[in-house]
Order: C-alpha cells, then structure tokens, then sequence
C-alpha cells in the first residue's frame, strides 16, 4: 500500500505528462487484442460449426398439424454487433467498443495528490452501498487538487474525490467523483458517435477498451468517472446499479 501511494504521488504531484507510459501501455493492450482475436477466431469458427448442426437439426424436426407437416426453421437472427446492447432488467445497456485508432491520446495534467480518509469521501457519497465484486479492498481514498488561476502555484480547487479498489495485481477500480466539473482522466477516446446506457433512468457512457472498463455519467450534482479492469461486465452493471 505504501508503494502504490508513493506511485500516485509520482505521477500526480505538479505537472505531469503520461506520454512516456503510453506506448507501453498501448502495447501491452495490443498484445491483449492480438490474443483475445485468436480466441474469438476460434469462437467463431466454432459457434458456425455449433450453428450449423442447430440448423439441421431444427430443419429434420417436423411437427403434424392438420394433417400436413410444418418444417421448424430457427427463429432467432444471429448477428454481430461491434458494441452491445442489451436489455437487462429494464435497464438499456450498450457498451462501445473501443481500440487504439478511438484515442485522442494522453494530455498533461496539472494537480496535486492529497491522502485523505474513508470518512472524508463518506461526507459526500455513501460507499456502503457500493457493490464491489468479491475479492477487492479499498487500497487508498486521495483527491486532486488543481489550481483555479494556471499561472499561480496555488492548488485552491478541491476537483476530484477518488477511491482506489485493488485485488492483488489482478485487477482495480477507480471511482472518480467530482462537484465542479468531469473528474480528471489523463487519456480520453473519440464518443461523438457512442450510444449512451440507461440505468435506473440516468444516461451512463460505457466503454470497453482492452480488459477495462471505462464509464462516466452523472447523478444529481456529481459527475462520475469509473474504470475497472478484472471484472467481469455483469459485475460493472451491478456496480453502476448500486451508485445509480
């Protein structure tokens, strides 16, 4: 835990630029592309085979009615789709895909670190509502302070609260909240054309990019900025569910 906030304190405190980090980044997640297309090569190839079978057996399987023969034929339509929309529950999901060509890139940000505790983030959201997947605890509560004139050196403006969920080295999620604008995110993706969610009737932002999940929305006067990577989707619908 301490070396985790010895990291944020690197990389947040004054100004600081990501840019270093994102070609590494970028291959890492390329690396996981290139091995989540084999998979889903295989899948596909497997599920035309799956398919295939279903469809001659649903075109053997005769029914008698009134004396004729009536052939079944499957009824579902199969399609694919680069983001997915589904109803779930009542609630409208679509996630929006996302690859390398989608990013506008890293931006520098300007922000001071600040440790500050779970009753501090308390004050303003009630995190014993929060549903976390199994096996996530809270690794450190912080916020980011920035400066309301750029050319002074005072951070005067209290931007964003943030909660940090680790399991192991698995996986993570940051919830970012903030009451004066959209929380602070050093890389950002092209949305203009994204399709938004609808849960518990408030419009969600949700994007998947590699192994992660990014969503943003806002509730009431917060504006929200999630990201995950390690769980699974209906584990993130549930998450969103219990803040909405």
């Amino acid at each position: 835990m301490k070396n985790n906030k010895k990291m944020f304190r690197e990389v947040i405190d004054n100004e600081f630029d990501k840019e270093k980090n994102y070609q590494k980044i970028l291959e890492r997640i390329e690396a996981m592309e290139r091995k989540e297309n084999q998979m889903k090569t295989f899948f596909k190839f497997s599920s035309a085979t799956a398919i295939f079978v279903v469809a001659i057996i649903g075109g053997m399987f005769v029914l008698k009615n009134n004396g004729g023969i009536n052939i079944l034929k499957p009824s579902t339509k199969i399609e694919e789709h680069n983001d997915k929309d589904n109803v779930v529950g009542g609630d409208r999901i679509i996630i929006n895909n996302k690859s390398n060509s989608d990013m506008s890139g890293s931006v520098k940000i300007n922000a001071k670190y600040k440790e500050i505790t779970l009753n501090q983030i308390q004050e303003k959201i009630n995190t014993n509502n929060i549903v976390i997947p199994n096996g996530f605890e809270i690794s450190e509560t912080f916020t980011y302070y920035t400066k309301e004139d750029t050319s002074s050196n005072d951070y005067n403006i209290l931007h964003d609260y943030v909660i940090n969920y680790k399991k192991d080295e698995s996986g993570h999620i940051f919830i970012s909240f903030s009451e004066v604008g959209n929380p602070i995110r050093d890389y950002h993706f092209d949305t203009k054309n994204d399709k938004k969610s609808m849960i518990n009737k408030n419009e969600v932002l949700i994007s998947k990019y590699g192994s992660s999940y990014i969503a943003t929305f806002k509730k009431d006067s917060m504006n929200f900025d999630i990201e995950t990577k390690g769980i699974s989707e209906e584990e993130l619908i549930e998450l969103l569910k219990s803040i909405i």
